[in-house]
């Protein structure tokens, strides 16, 4: 079969791209011009990337078209398909496994993908571009977003909920809406949830919860050093002492138990699965951390404000000796105004914080900016940043959009 992938960069569509052309079908696509990191892994793939320009889609079968780009070409009568159609006839192919939750999806699907993928053959999809496609798997291993409710066009054999923490404020009215919808999510899933036991609201599915309160799988005895986290684990009234992970705040403890405790419900042995784990690499813009003589870079995805706070614990819990300076680019005015005291709040706790505008710089962003700065601690960014001379600083690029230009330039500056 021969696929045309219209915004074949996005962080779904490049893995979809990749685990196409593993299964032995032909794989091209187009995308905007701008450099973005998901498109490496295509590259590497030999895959075809033109510009929106000029699409050349006329030998193939089908075109996939990502959700920023519905209702916007006219492709003459060929069949086309939305992602999360192709997601859901992948997920009919396999025992599915999606991995959804307001944070923390993409570190804990790639947590799965690397522990299950040394186990044995298995189709996986990363939200940071990651894909792979294995004809004879067993399992398919995904990223299942609730933005507009996307996720609700899968059925998966078994979710994992990493928590639910609402967002998405432009589209889902209120926390209840929110919640809604992972319920409903809940009720597709054929075989078990695993979710964090944090998550309040009761579902109709048999449940396995982890965390570090009455869990399933229940971490307790925790200590967080510069040298990581050790715990001691509870599972299913199964002791297993002094365990150790290489990893940094309390969120990636909860993504390592949720990983876990999957890998147990599929009948793997936890001390394997541990020692697995003990590899594991970030994902990509997943607190991705640069050594500059005595400086540090940390490029970060994460978004929303709880997000940065738990990247902000991780570095304090690695780097406590050293001052930090956040680079922020924000990505919706609405999630912006909704929680803005709360990015206030985090920001507020570093020795500055640099904002970047948004991309379109519209009425209603540049009034959510005007809320966000003070002038003092929090300033719109400028090339100030690049004339002051930093001794032992961190500073920690975070957001959804792309910053590689300017962490590039300031390699170059602390270099």
């Amino acid at each position: 079969m021969k696929y045309y992938i219209v915004g074949i960069k996005g962080s779904g569509l490049s893995g979809l791209a990749q685990i196409l052309l593993d299964l032995g079908n032909s794989v091209k696509g187009a995308d905007v011009d701008q450099e973005i990191f998901t498109q490496y892994n295509l590259q590497k793939n030999n895959i075809q990337i033109e510009s929106l320009n000029d699409m050349h889609y006329e030998d193939c079968d089908i075109i996939i078209v990502g959700n920023a780009f519905l209702d916007k070409f006219d492709f003459n009568g060929k069949k086309t398909i939305s992602y999360q159609d192709m997601i859901s006839k992948l997920n009919d192919m396999y025992y599915s496994i999606a991995v959804c939750g307001t944070h923390g999806k993409t570190t804990t699907t790639n947590m799965i993908k690397h522990v299950l993928g040394q186990l044995e053959p298995i189709t996986y999809l990363v939200g940071d571009g990651q894909g792979h496609g294995e004809k004879n798997a067993r399992f398919f291993v995904y990223e299942a977003c609730e933005h507009r409710d996307h996720f609700l066009n899968y059925h998966p054999n078994m979710t994992i909920c990493t928590n639910v923490d609402y967002d998405h404020v432009e589209y889902f009215s209120n926390k209840k809406q929110y919640r809604q919808s992972f319920k409903k999510f809940f009720r597709q899933t054929s075989d078990i949830i695993i979710i964090n036991d944090s998550i309040s609201f009761k579902n109709e599915k048999e449940c396995c919860t982890y965390g570090l309160n009455n869990a399933s799988v229940k971490a307790y005895n925790v200590k967080y050093n510069d040298k990581g986290i050790y715990f001691d684990l509870l599972i299913h009234n199964n002791v297993y002492n002094n365990l150790f992970l290489p990893f940094y705040g309390k969120h990636m403890l909860l993504n390592s138990l949720a990983c876990i405790s999957c890998l147990v419900n599929l009948d793997y042995d936890v001390n394997t699965i541990v020692s697995l784990l003990k590899t594991y690499k970030s994902a990509g813009r997943r607190y991705n951390i640069t050594f500059v003589k005595n400086n540090i870079i940390v490029d970060d995805y994460g978004h929303h404000p709880k997000e940065i706070q738990s990247t902000v614990n991780a570095i304090k819990q690695e780097f406590n000796d050293k001052k930090l300076i956040i680079i922020y680019h924000p990505d919706r005015p609405k999630r912006l105004t909704f929680f803005l005291n709360k990015y206030k709040k985090v920001f507020s706790s570093c020795e500055k914080t640099y904002v970047l505008p948004f991309i379109n710089q519209n009425e209603e962003e540049i009034n959510a900016l005007n809320l966000l700065i003070d002038k003092q601690k929090i300033v719109m960014f400028s090339e100030e940043i690049f004339k002051n001379n930093y001794n032992n600083f961190i500073f920690l690029f975070t957001g959804s959009k792309e910053m590689k230009p300017i962490i590039l330039k300031l390699i170059g500056h602390l270099s």
